[in-house]
């Protein structure tokens, strides 16, 4: 793993995504969570490979089921962007939810944004507009983070 970390980040050696995808495949074959995420990146990117949503998807997956916070993180971005899988924000925020409790920065603002989102769409089901357009500039701002 930590030799396909020098390839993909340019340190020390030559920048070569196929390079680093080779040393991460070696890793994540014996199970490195580190590894798979980092193929999820690859693929996610077309860095080295051909871009495939669905491949970053299911390398995300094997890494997140670890308790990988990256990526569950990635992983909740996939779904909550229907990126290689079904859009599902329910289980976008179910990842970002995990990866948070790790301490992960970015998916406790997805989760701000997410619940907003959801808060705007209760209040406009209501049909309570004159409420909606009270609280939309703050759950606006909460969005926009």
């Amino acid at each position: 793993y930590n030799i396909g970390i020098l390839y993909q980040y340019n340190r020390g050696v030559p920048q070569d995504y196929s390079k680093a995808m080779e040393w991460y495949r070696k890793a994540a074959d014996q199970g490195d969570a580190k590894a798979q995420c980092g193929i999820g990146y690859l693929y996610d990117c077309g860095l080295g490979v051909p871009q495939d949503d669905g491949k970053a998807v299911g390398w995300y997956r094997k890494a997140a089921d670890q308790g990988h916070a990256t990526a569950q993180f990635n992983l909740g971005n996939m779904y909550n962007l229907g990126r290689g899988i079904l859009r599902d924000k329910e289980k976008a925020m179910e990842w970002y939810k995990k990866a948070a409790g790790q301490g992960h920065e970015d998916a406790k603002k997805e989760i701000a944004k997410l619940d907003a989102e959801n808060e705007i769409a209760k209040l406009e089901e209501q049909g309570s507009s004159d409420q909606a357009n009270k609280k939309k500039p703050g759950l606006l701002k909460r969005l926009f983070k």
